[in-house]
């Protein structure tokens, strides 16, 4: 649609409403403190608008909402720890905003949460340990912000149901954890572009059944790239270029039988690959040569 101006304050009265959906409009003004009223809500989807202010605490007496969708909607300020009250939502989006400050430890206690968005905004600090209580998430979602300090050892317990882990395009620093190498599910894992340090953990190599994409290209990682990758039979991206102190062969990774490579990046000097550049390039043409 093509809606325009401010939410009518009238619409708070509908105290029974459970749907409320005014996305991809021309929407403005900021977000009423009055959004508290409306109790009954379980999907909020005001994305892709042009509201200003900040999030308004009250969003969190919003006790039976499981879709909140808040994205590129133009608010600033910082999150409100309420949000943390959100103990039936299943999908929560807030990305691509300008929110700043730290991740509220209380979002650690949505614990029903299936889905985080918080990517493209400007949150700094670290990543709350308490996000390790969020067993159901399935899909995280904090890159492109200023988060620093090491990524937390509690993320290993989102073993279940984790699929995508995108922390990249932040600050963080200390070594990958090896715990990564518990959660079972993951599909696609996204640290680059921050100041990691350290070896390339070979306990992803126990992902064999799940991980297809591994991206941890500009970093200060260090180290022989570990052989036990070579046991990720449904790896089809694997992304490690400007680590300056990386070493080790590749062939055991991309010259076998199961490889379905779409993009292998690396600093590709001839301890990188020591393969001749035809065995490597039958696989990946496009991406790789060797001198």
């Amino acid at each position: 649609n093509n809606l325009k101006g401010n939410i009518p304050q009238e619409l708070y009265c509908l105290t029974k409403l459970q749907w409320l959906e005014l996305d991809q409009n021309f929407l403005g003004g900021t977000l009423s403190t009055n959004i508290g009223r409306l109790s009954y809500l379980t999907d909020l989807r005001l994305h892709e608008n042009a509201f200003s202010g900040g999030i308004p605490s009250e969003l969190g007496l919003l006790a039976d909402c499981r879709r909140l969708f808040l994205n590129e909607i133009n608010v600033d300020g910082t999150l409100p720890t309420e949000l943390g009250q959100l103990r039936s939502i299943d999908q929560f989006h807030l990305h691509i905003n300008q929110l700043s400050g730290t991740i509220p430890t209380e979002l650690g206690n949505i614990v029903t949460v299936d889905e985080i968005g918080l990517h493209e905004n400007n949150l700094e600090g670290s990543i709350p340990t308490e996000f390790g209580k969020l067993l159901e998430v399935a899909e995280l979602s904090l890159h492109s912000n200023e988060l620093t300090g090491t990524i937390p050892t509690e993320i290993s317990n989102l073993s279940k149901d984790l699929d995508y882990l995108g922390l990249f395009g932040n600050y963080l620093n200390g070594t990958i954890p090896t715990e990564l190498g518990q959660l079972s599910a993951l599909v696609e894992l996204h640290l680059d572009a921050n100041e990691l340090t350290g070896p390339i953990p070979s306990e992803l190599g126990y992902l064999s059944n799940t991980l297809h994409q591994i991206y941890l290209f500009q970093n200060n990682l260090s180290g022989e790239i570990p052989t036990e990758l070579g046991k990720l039979s449904r790896l089809t991206h694997f992304e490690i270029e400007n680590n300056p102190g990386l070493f080790g062969n590749l062939d055991t990774i991309v010259c076998t039988e199961a490889s379905h490579f779409e993009s292998l990046w690396a600093n590709c000097l001839d301890e990188f690959v020591q393969e001749s550049p035809e065995a490597v390039g039958h696989i990946i043409p496009d991406r790789i040569t060797c001198s």
